[in-house]
Parts: C-alpha cells; structure tokens; sequence
C-alpha cells in the first residue's frame, strides 16, 4: 500500500531552438515555453527509472506562437533523463489502478494542435490540463493547479541555473506528506 508509484510534474531542459532570448522575461528568467514540461512516473524509492508521459510538438522554428503538430507520447526509462531538470511531486497512483491508468485519462487531454482546445496552446498549457485531470481521478492531490505551474517554473529556472548543460534531476516533494532528503 506504502509502495504506490509516485505522479511527478517533470520539467525537462529543451533540446530544440526554442530557448531563444524572445522567451526570456525582462528579469532575465527563462519563460515557461523555454523548458518542455511533462508527467513522469516512478516506483518508489527509484533510482531513476521511470516513465516519461507528455506531448511533443514542432516548436523548433523560435517564432512560433504555437504548436501546428503535436503528438502524445511515452517513454520509458531505465534512469532519468539526461535533459530532466527535476520533477515536482503531486500525487500518487491510487491503489487498484497503474500507469495504464493514468495513460489513458492522459490521452484524453486535448492535444496543443486540436483545434477544438482552445485553451490548450502549447506543451505548458497541456501539463496544466493534464494535471488538473490528474486531480479529478484522484492521481494528484488537491491544490491550485496555476500556483503549482508557478512554483515549478520558479524551481525551473533555479535548476537551469545550477545545470547549465544538462539536467541534475531534482526533487521536490509538493504535496502534504512530506519532504524528500
């Protein structure tokens, strides 16, 4: 019951172009389309596995508003990422439910090309949903969605300034329970 797979907000170190001064906000900091935000899953007490759930999109050409394609995508393993910045712990899967689980309220999610989700612009935008769905079947615990997307582009910025190359792969606990060491 205690070894239930941890749901982390994870925020990834963009690979592409899009990391350009036009998305840097006047005190220097990286804006939230800087970085490419996501859902990671992993067992308790990982070492580093884990499964990364998020979607990608075409926004390596800088002057993009936003995304014309994007696709859902999974990927697993077998240690962190080598562009994860960190990852924001907000929730837990529930007992009697596993990752496929979570995959299929996450498929759910509109993608930042339907044009039926207006609300849905880009990655950050698709996190945000995502989460708040997250909170709805019980994966995610209960908080401001908009101040945790704050919060972690604040923790963002501060690993993207300790890791100028790749990713450290920090923790920090965001729900009630407790702290990591």
């Amino acid at each position: 019951m205690t070894n239930k797979d941890r749901i982390y907000l994870a925020v990834y170190r963009r690979t592409d172009a899009s990391t350009t001064s036009s998305n840097t906000t006047s005190s220097s900091a990286l804006a939230p389309r800087s970085f490419q935000w996501g859902i990671w899953i992993e067992p308790k007490g990982s070492s580093g596995h884990g499964t990364t759930i998020s979607v990608e999109d075409d926004l390596s050409v800088p002057f993009l508003m936003y995304s014309f394609d994007s696709h859902f995508h999974v990927e697993t393993h077998s240690r962190l990422p080598s562009n994860m910045l960190g990852r924001l712990m907000i929730g837990k899967i529930p007992a009697g439910k596993d990752i496929r689980d979570v995959e299929r309220v996450l498929k759910r999610v509109p993608l930042p090309s339907d044009p039926s989700a207006p609300n849905v612009n880009d990655t950050v935008d698709w996190t945000r949903v995502a989460v708040e769905e997250l909170q709805k079947v019980g994966c995610a615990e209960n908080f401001r969605v908009e101040k945790l997307m704050s919060d972690a582009l604040g923790h963002a910025n501060t690993w993207a300034a300790k890791s100028q190359s790749g990713g450290s792969g920090e923790r920090v606990n965001y729900t009630w329970s407790r702290t990591f060491p």
